[in-house]
């Protein structure tokens, strides 16, 4: 079964028998497991306010709370399952360094990690609040392609050149 776009970049179980698949022009199609099916699609396209901020969509990850963070090529979506209401987290409102958002990680603590186009933004959903890091605190190239987290609350940096390690307690890469 295909998506209407074959550009599949990244892939999110959402529950049991559901998997959310990012594509690069098409934004999200909802994949049914048991019928082997797409059977809904979500785009910047739709009616109304709750919908995608871009259709480039380069990852998707379920964090413990049940919401959906998205990160496009226009920013960042929540996007609460149970509601259906998207939320919208973009540079011009200080949330993010770049609307280009490559990966997304959730720490221990319930942080939000967005690894752009401009560096590391650090985001508390609690709060809202944003705290920024680029190639000037010690990354090694602003560009972040990907983000772990593992048990001692370091997070490890897929970067343009290279791989950066940032120990969350200190702030420090």
């Amino acid at each position: 079964t295909k998506p209407s776009s074959n550009r599949v970049i990244s892939i999110c179980k959402i529950s049991e028998n559901v998997l959310w698949v990012g594509t690069n022009g098409s934004g999200i199609q909802q994949f049914d497991i048991v019928s082997k099916k797409f059977v809904r699609q979500l785009t910047s396209d739709d009616s109304g306010r709750n919908k995608l901020i871009n259709n480039w969509i380069n990852c998707i990850i379920k964090d413990r709370n049940g919401y959906i963070w998205v990160g496009s090529y226009g920013g960042v979506n929540k996007i609460n399952l149970t509601t259906g209401k998207i939320q919208t987290y973009i540079r011009e409102e200080g949330f993010l360094l770049s609307n280009i958002v490559y990966s997304i990680a959730v720490d221990n603590n319930e942080i939000m990690w967005f690894g752009t186009s401009d560096g590391l933004t650090r985001f508390d959903p609690k709060t809202e609040k944003s705290t920024h890091y680029t190639a000037s605190n010690g990354l090694s190239s602003n560009v972040i392609r990907s983000i772990a987290v593992d048990e001692n609350e370091n997070l490890w940096l897929g970067t343009n050149l290279g791989l950066s390690k940032f120990e969350i307690n200190s702030e420090k890469f």
